[in-house]
Order: structure tokens, then C-alpha cells, then sequence
């Protein structure tokens, strides 16, 4: 049947993903998609027209994930207990794997894809979302008990800490590290 593709999407998108993640947008060939795939290439053009479609959607996989797994870490009101779970989360996604992956919004950022404004607005998207749910998780808990920072600022704080977290992951590649880091800016930022 024309039109009908011959492949499990999703299993391609994880398998996209998974490529993007290690070997960062750049790096990763529509031969490496094919090959990781089992899907032909002439396929994979006719279904998706190119590498930056695929990544849109393989990206837009990760966003929902992280999305999803944010707001379970942002739930209670114990503020200083839910940003310790989310940073843990982070740490732990972006050390997964020998060797560690990163943190594929910020390989993507760096390696020069950021370029690409459809995929520069994928990134902003997946921020701001987050910037979003911190916002109104600190609204709802009254933040002001812990710092002076705004709501809206607070979480602009956050999300501008984990990008930090996600350098210094590529750069030393310490786990124990990350989570001493994300500990003493927890003591720093927030007031007990």
C-alpha cells in the first residue's frame, strides 16, 4: 500500500533519540538512522523528508519524557525535597551510559544546531515548559519563605543552574560531584 510505512515509528523515534542523545545532532548521519533502525534510508527520506524532521520528532519524545518526570519530582509542597529529586533526576539522565551521554537539550545547543530555527524553537519550547512548571510549583508553595527571588525568577535560577550542572557534566564527568554541587546551591539559594 503506498503511503503506508512499513516500520514501528516509535521504535525508530527511540532509536533516533538514542543516537541524537550519544552522538549529538551533528554527528548523527541519516546512514546512522538507517543502520540503528533496520529502516532503509530511502524510507526514512520518504517518511520524514530529512535528519531535522526526525530530530524534531525524536526530540519532541524527550521533551514529553522530561516534562512528565519534572512534574513527578514537583509534587508536595516541600520545596528544597522536590528541586533535590528533580536534580537527581537531571543528574541521573545525563550520566546514564558508559560513556555518559549528557544532556542532549545542551549537546544540541552547543554543537551548532541552534542554528537551525526550528530546532532552536524546540529547545526554547522544552525551557520555557520547564521554566513554567518550576514558576508555578514555587507560586503554589510560596517560594518567599525560602528566598527572595520571585517566582518567575526563581525558577529562571533553576533552569539557568541545571545548564551549568549539564557543562559540568561534560567536563568532569562526576556523578558525586553533580549531586554535592546541586546540594550546595540548594543550602545557597534557599533560606531554611
Amino acid at each position: 500500500m503506498a503511503g503506508v510505512r512499513q516500520f514501528d515509528e516509535s521504535r525508530l523515534l527511540h532509536t533516533s533519540l538514542d543516537l541524537f542523545w550519544r552522538n549529538g545532532f551533528e554527528a548523527t548521519t541519516m546512514k546512522d538512522i538507517a543502520e540503528a533502525s533496520g529502516v532503509q534510508r530511502g524510507s526514512l527520506y520518504n517518511s520524514y523528508g530529512d535528519k531535522d524532521s526526525i530530530f524534531i520528532l525524536s526530540f519532541n519524545v524527550y521533551s514529553n519524557n522530561l516534562i512528565k518526570s519534572t512534574r513527578e519530582c514537583l509534587t508536595g509542597s516541600d520545596i528544597p525535597g522536590s528541586l533535590e529529586k528533580y536534580f537527581l533526576l537531571l543528574i541521573n539522565n545525563m550520566t546514564i551510559g558508559s560513556p555518559a551521554r549528557g544532556c542532549l537539550t545542551t549537546k544540541t545547543a552547543a554543537d551548532g544546531s541552534i542554528e537551525k530555527s526550528q530546532i532552536r524553537d524546540e529547545l526554547k519550547s522544552l525551557l520555557d515548559s520547564l521554566n513554567q512548571l518550576l514558576e508555578n510549583f514555587f507560586q503554589e508553595n510560596n517560594i518567599s519563605k525560602y528566598t527572595s527571588a520571585s517566582p518567575s525568577d526563581a525558577a529562571r535560577v533553576v533552569i539557568t543552574f541545571t545548564r551549568g550542572l549539564a557543562i559540568m557534566e561534560r567536563v568532569y564527568g562526576d556523578k558525586e560531584m553533580l549531586i554535592r554541587t546541586a546540594k550546595i546551591f540548594l543550602n545557597s539559594f534557599l533560606k531554611h
